[in-house]
């Protein structure tokens, strides 16, 4: 009951507009997609046999993970009548419209469907999981240090770079994707999501020990981050 009156406060409150004004976020990554895909594919003739499905497994997967992040680093401080509560993400109910309609294009775009797709599930509940985590962490430091969102953001905009959203991660020398792998945790999951969805291939065990060890670690670190500093919240 909780949960259904903070979405429903939400909803009414950031989309006063109504329904065109949530279709309008939920399409705001597909508009994102056609942009790099004109200034990349049309523009700069990007050579990857089918593009557009190689950019849309990648941007849309990567928008979920730093909107989230960013949308949760004021949770609680946004929140201060509900300071014992975390609200619920809307980014999540978002992108579930935006991946919605990606599946609907997936055979458009020249994916196929084959049996790896199960796992499909599987990889974004653990992407899911890591994202809790590091929410958790986030929104609780954002109390203690204010621009601390205008920190998460401008770490965002690195790591887009140092993630295979708009270039392919077999593309870079093995000393340097190992690097990555290790020390960013976009990468696997960035990586795993277009396996699955534009190579048709299963990820091999380095990326499965990235996928659980980063999720892990989030949830143990998040979870001891945030109920530590809870107690102090409304002070």
């Amino acid at each position: 009951e909780l949960i259904l009156n903070l979405v429903g406060r939400e909803f009414r409150v950031r989309y006063r507009g109504g329904w065109p004004l949530l279709w309008v976020a939920a399409l705001q990554p597909l508009v994102v997609v056609l942009v790099y895909l004109f200034g990349l594919h049309t523009v700069m003739k990007v050579p990857v046999p089918n593009y557009p499905l190689f950019l849309a497994a990648g941007c849309l997967h990567w928008t979920m993970f730093s909107s989230i992040l960013l949308g949760l680093c004021r949770a609680v401080t946004g929140n201060a009548n509900l300071v014992c509560k975390v609200r619920f993400p809307l980014e999540i109910l978002l992108f579930s419209l935006s991946l919605g309609l990606f599946w609907l294009l997936f055979p458009a775009l020249g994916g196929q469907f084959w049996p790896g797709l199960l796992l499909y599930p599987l990889l974004l509940a653990l992407n899911l999981a890591f994202l809790s985590g590091t929410a958790l962490m986030v929104s609780a430091l954002q109390v203690y240090f204010e621009g601390f969102q205008e920190l998460v953001g401008l770490l965002i905009r690195v790591l887009f770079w140092f993630s295979p959203v708009i270039y392919s991660f077999a593309a870079l020398p093995s000393s340097i994707s190992r690097w990555l792998l290790g020390l960013n945790p976009a990468v696997a999951f960035l990586d795993c999501y277009r396996g699955l969805l534009y190579d048709r291939s299963y990820p091999d065990t380095a990326h499965w020990l990235a996928l659980f060890g980063w999720t892990g670690l989030s949830l143990w670190l998040g979870r001891l981050i945030f109920f530590r500093l809870a107690p102090t919240f409304a002070d």
